[in-house]
């Protein structure tokens, strides 16, 4: 077992069943038959049933290391590390050279902060096994996490000589290189990685964060750029795109990319479980680059929009307020204020503002929408209706203007209208993907589910990288008893942005109703180590922990949830309470 940032959850099973003395010919056999069954049972995510195959098999033959191994390995992934650690101890009292054992033994003692006694397995199984793959691997990760980097190289070495296009591997090196001075032998193997990329947008990711950890700036703008382009709709790459831009000195790039989050954040500010996160590094960024350059329009009108979006809405006036003189004829700066008026309650204020941005531009027909909205919100619907027939009266050759109005009705609630907006952009532009996605969510909302299905599946064609058509199908297909069709379309959600935290929460949620147990774990895990806050994956975990049996475990898991619970329950009833 490798042990790492995140613990690896395979363990390979087909290891040789050991002679064992022979008891009863009934016996040994129904022995070798229940290891069997149980291997099968782990193989296939369903630890419960392979747990109790495998003590039955233990019962009929005490004589089997590889019996106590899987035992301890299934006891390791559920939680239960003490009961682990028993059972590999005791497959190594009947086999002292068994190094899958001794490997899991030191990843399970790692795990628990005995790093000596982890070292010393490992230290153990190279004296048995020079080239095992694993021990060396797990004690580069050791010495790299102690700082330890001309010894931990020794052993990432030999992993990379018995392996070298392992991708873990070589990542460890090149952190331990750069650490080491020895930039030179960092960028061999970091190029080492990107030539085995392909058009992995993660391998590409993953080695430009490296780069900026380690002040290699211009080559990880290089590895993001790529990222980028094969996946340009990820956050996490946006940022740290926008980050190697800054720190090469290019402030106009990086502003381009944390712009283009900032768009599609107000697209569809629901699609990500982990946009509070982004939008404060964006924001910190965003002020790294106030301070580094004197202030511009476009920098505070960019900071106006991301504290608008993380509902900071005071904040984001007093900057808006400085650019006062620059703003006073661009129709955006007076709309953005009145966004931030509304989040406000601030009605009147609001309304005044953007009928400012649509006498300075009266073409644009998402200022109306805007207008509108604030109308309904002050609950004078009627004012509302007549803005958006203002809004249709303008504009009726724009494929960009339809959508805008289908967005604006389908936020109103008003689906079947938002349903003719966009079949009407779709006639003037068939690949607009966007508008391809909102008709497929306005259709969810009729309950007409074929018609949305369509119309995502329309949205994947049209544009194969747009990952949000990807999960909202997804979830529709899980939502009718489809879940199956919905897996490979969250697992290319989770490709084409490896930090989407709900389709891996969701993926989790799937793989645990099909028993795929370790799987599911591992995306549950990924979500909420993507966003700590994400209450349906810490839900969904102390469910399977529950089942598993570690009630402490689930116990833990479900107070968060409950938690985050009574903390939306308490902000709702201060802010109904609040005088308007």
């Amino acid at each position: 077992m490798r042990i790492s940032g995140r613990i690896c959850k395979t363990l390979v099973l087909g290891a040789a069943l050991w002679a064992c003395p022979v008891l009863a010919q009934d016996a040994t056999a129904r022995a070798a038959a229940s290891l069997k069954a149980g291997e099968n049972y782990l193989k296939s995510g369903d630890p419960r049933r392979a747990e109790a195959e495998l003590l039955q098999a233990a019962s009929l033959n005490s004589n089997n290391p590889q019996t106590y191994n899987l035992l301890g390995f299934i006891c390791d992934q559920t939680g239960r590390s003490d009961q682990a650690l028993q059972y590999y101890e005791t497959a190594l009292k009947l086999s002292p050279s068994f190094t899958s054992a001794r490997n899991n033994l030191g990843a399970a003692c790692f795990r628990q902060g005995k790093i000596s006694l982890a070292v010393e397995q490992f230290l153990q199984t190279l004296r048995v096994r020079p080239n095992d793959l694993t021990a060396n691997y797990n004690l580069g990760v050791i010495y790299t996490q102690q700082g330890s980097y001309s010894k931990a190289v020794s052993y990432l070495g030999k992993a990379s000589s018995i392996a070298p296009n392992d991708p873990a591997v070589l990542s460890n090196l090149v952190r331990c290189y750069f650490a080491l001075g020895r930039n030179d032998e960092g960028l061999k193997a970091a190029q080492a990685i990107t030539r085995l990329a392909g058009n992995d947008a993660a391998a590409f990711f993953s080695v430009g964060v490296l780069f900026l950890q380690n002040h290699q700036f211009e080559a990880a703008r290089e590895c993001l750029a790529k990222a980028d382009g094969l996946a340009p709709e990820t956050p996490a790459v946006l940022l740290s795109l926008a980050q190697a831009d800054f720190l090469t000195g290019q402030s106009d790039r990086a502003l381009d990319s944390i712009d283009r989050l900032v768009t599609a954040f107000k697209a569809d500010p629901g699609e990500s479980g982990s946009a509070a996160a982004y939008l404060e590094v964006a924001r910190r960024l965003l002020s790294g680059l106030r301070e580094k350059t004197s202030a511009s329009f476009r920098t505070d009108y960019t900071m106006g929009e991301v504290l608008f979006l993380e509902k900071k809405y005071d904040e984001a006036l007093k900057v808006l307020s400085q650019q006062a003189e620059n703003g006073k004829d661009k129709p955006e700066y007076f709309n953005l204020l009145g966004m931030c008026y509304t989040g406000l309650n601030q009605f009147p204020e609001a309304a005044r503002v953007v009928e400012k941005a649509v006498t300075l531009d009266s073409g644009q027909s998402r200022y109306y929408f805007n207008l509108a909205g604030i109308f309904q919100k002050a609950g004078d619907n009627q004012s509302a209706i007549k803005i958006l027939e203002r809004a249709l009266a303008r504009d009726s050759n724009s494929p960009e203007t339809y959508f805008s109005l289908g967005l604006s009705q389908f936020n109103l609630g008003n689906y079947s209208g938002a349903v003719g907006s966009f079949e009407k952009a779709l006639r003037m532009q068939s690949d607009f993907n966007q508008a391809q996605l909102f008709l497929g969510r306005a259709y969810e909302k009729l309950s007409q589910r074929a018609e949305a299905i369509a119309a995502y599946r329309k949205a994947i064609a049209s544009r194969p990288i747009y990952y949000p058509a990807y999960f909202q199908l997804a979830v529709l297909l899980s939502h009718t008893g489809r879940a199956e069709e919905a897996v490979p379309l969250l697992q290319e959600v989770v490709r084409l942005n490896p930090v989407h935290a709900d389709a891996h929460s969701d993926l989790g949620t799937i793989y645990a109703q099909q028993g795929h147990i370790s799987e599911a774990m591992a995306e549950l895990e990924k979500a909420i180590s993507i966003n700590s806050g994400h209450e349906a994956a810490h839900y969904q975990l102390g469910l399977l922990y529950a089942k598993m049996g570690n009630r402490e475990k689930a116990e833990e898991l479900f107070s968060f949830v409950n938690a985050e619970k009574q903390k939306r329950r308490e902000a709702y009833e201060k802010k109904i309470s609040r005088p308007n």
